[in-house]
């Protein structure tokens, strides 16, 4: 008996007839966080999304301690009934020179003030794969129209994840740094040791140096109350070592404190955060915060002592903190966005990040810089009027 079944056109199901639609944004305000936290829950279990800054926790924890102070609402992604995609925007307000200020609108948990920010790296966005260039345009079509903007700024971002063509617009500033970090893995599967892929000069100073302190202990946060010891000593490396060299020191921000130590809290017993202490003789020598995002450990945060500065405190406390991730079973070791000579002597490879700035008031940001330069020049002046008089 041949079938009818086989004879009729397929019928699409409602998950089918919905994955053809468009997208369209529904925006939540600041005080429907209670929704949007929702939204975001059931995405990110939907999604199996593991990325750390877009996650439920950190943005929870953000909007927990810059929430009141900063302007937010949310975006949410549909397609047909379902959402499919959500982000934060932030607004920042920063006075540039007289009564012109620069109203910016920001991708993620940013917009804080310069002294209190959490510098977000590795920035993303919760949303399908298979969604997220339709969803960055729609973001980026909102932002535009959004009254009385200046500018939007995607901070933090892999440089793979923003169109190319938005970033060369004419209207687009971009500052890509690097982000060295050390190919654990690489490592892992030659079966060699971390010391034979760096410099000649830095495994001789590791090699004497750790002769000369004898035996150094890695301590590894397995709770929260170690975590919060630990961090308490971060605190106070990073924030004595800063203080010498005339600087406030990130540490000295008390929102910046304790959002750190709240998601320690949370983080630690997931896995997904870490503190590190690298101690010898009793004493410690350094102190790191990691954060862990798709089994890469980030140098978020780190402090080490003074008192042994002959004895490169700060080279002895990574390689032993590298150490100990390789052996955990992470893929690489992070110092995250910026350049610098110790960066580079212990790490083997680098990738890239963007801060990407769209000025839609062009007008303002020469204003601005003419009266910088103009107010430049007439400090250059002045000396020699008064010479002159």
């Amino acid at each position: 008996m041949i079938s009818t079944l086989a004879t009729l056109p397929d019928i699409p199901s409602q998950a089918q007839e919905q994955s053809a639609l468009p997208l369209r944004l529904e925006v939540l305000g600041a005080a429907q966080r209670t929704a949007a936290m929702g939204v975001w829950r059931l995405l990110e279990d939907e999604l199996s999304h593991t990325r750390l800054t877009s996650s439920l926790i950190w943005t929870q924890t953000w909007l927990k301690h810059y929430g009141s102070q900063i302007p937010h609402h949310f975006l949410v992604g549909y397609q047909g009934s379902s959402p499919v995609a959500i982000c934060l925007i932030t607004e920042s307000r920063q006075p540039q020179f007289g009564p012109l200020t620069i109203r910016t609108l920001h991708v993620g948990t940013a917009g804080e003030a310069d002294a209190d920010s959490v510098c977000v790296e590795f920035n993303t966005l919760l949303v399908r794969f298979e969604d997220h260039a339709e969803f960055v345009t729609l973001i980026q079509r909102h932002l535009a129209d959004y009254s009385r903007c200046d500018a939007i700024s995607w901070d933090g971002f892999d440089l793979a994840e923003l169109p190319a063509e938005m970033l060369n617009g004419p209207q687009w500033r971009t500052i890509i740094k690097p982000s060295f970090y050390f190919d654990l893995r690489r490592v892992r599967a030659e079966g060699a040791e971390p010391i034979t892929h760096l410099g000649d000069s830095t495994r001789k100073t590791i090699r004497q140096n750790h002769r000369d302190l004898g035996t150094v202990e890695v301590d590894w946060s397995e709770t929260p109350r170690q975590a919060e010891e630990y961090f308490a000593e971060l605190v106070a490396l990073h924030q004595s070592r800063w203080q010498a060299l005339g600087e406030a020191g990130s540490f000295a921000s008390r929102p910046f404190r304790e959002f750190h130590l709240d998601l320690l809290h949370q983080l630690v017993p997931q896995g997904r955060a870490a503190m590190v202490r690298v101690r010898t003789g009793g004493k410690t020598l350094g102190c790191t915060l990691l954060h862990i995002d798709q089994n890469r450990a980030l140098v978020y945060q780190c402090g080490w002592t003074t008192e042994t500065a002959a004895k490169s405190p700060g080279v002895i406390k990574d390689y032993c903190s590298l150490s100990e991730c390789l052996r955990r079973g992470f893929d690489a070791y992070d110092f995250m966005a910026g350049d610098s000579i110790h960066k580079r002597r212990m790490t083997t490879d680098q990738g890239q990040l963007v801060w990407a700035s769209c000025q839609l008031t062009p007008w303002k940001f020469e204003t601005v810089e003419r009266l910088r330069a103009a107010k430049h020049w007439l400090r250059t002046l002045w000396p020699r009027t008064e010479a002159a008089s």
